[in-house]
């Protein structure tokens, strides 16, 4: 099969692209190939079809589309997950800001919807938890219901996943 001009142009533009993408992104992209592997699963799928059929425009278009999205998809994952560690880090340096103010502690935890770090605070600091206890202040009392909700929350979550895994015990049989 021969090629129009509108074709050839089109497979040098969008392979000029590619090049330039992967230039662009050269120290990155066995780590980005590697971390979205499923994505480009699809891309190695293309390839292997584009050897088969190296002049088909359709085939190229195919290859280096679901290249693109490839990457932009994993991209955006990364991106994701760097913004979500950025987010805890954050957290966790506010969190050591206040380490002895429980005042602030609480209504920090309470802020982010994390009532359940109050029990690792417990432990690290017994004796102002005893006190707190005996105390009891409104933060502190507000922090026990909410740790007491999400500990409800949670039963409440694993008694339906239990019932639900109890219920269908053939989808869990090994064949």
């Amino acid at each position: 099969m021969k090629l129009n001009g509108e074709a050839i142009d089109f497979i040098q533009k969008v392979e000029k692209l590619h090049r330039k993408l992967e230039k662009h992104v050269l120290d990155d992209r066995s780590f980005m190939q590697r971390y979205g592997f499923s994505v480009f699963s699809s891309v190695i799928q293309n390839a292997n079809q584009l050897q088969s059929h190296p002049n088909d425009k359709v085939w190229h278009y195919r290859y280096f589309k679901t290249s693109f999205e490839a990457y932009e998809r994993t991209a955006s994952g990364l991106v994701r997950s760097y913004e979500k560690a950025i987010r805890k880090t954050q957290f966790q340096i506010k969190e050591l800001k206040h380490l002895n103010d429980f005042t602030e502690l609480s209504a920090l935890w309470l802020a982010e919807k994390r009532p359940y770090r109050f029990s690792g605070w417990r432990q690290r600091f017994p004796e102002v938890a005893e006190a707190l206890e005996a105390e009891k202040p409104k933060s502190y009392q507000m922090l026990m219901e909410s740790l007491s909700q999400w500990q409800a929350e949670c039963r409440d979550i694993s008694q339906e996943t239990f019932a639900y895994l109890s219920s269908q015990p053939h989808k869990l049989e090994r064949k």
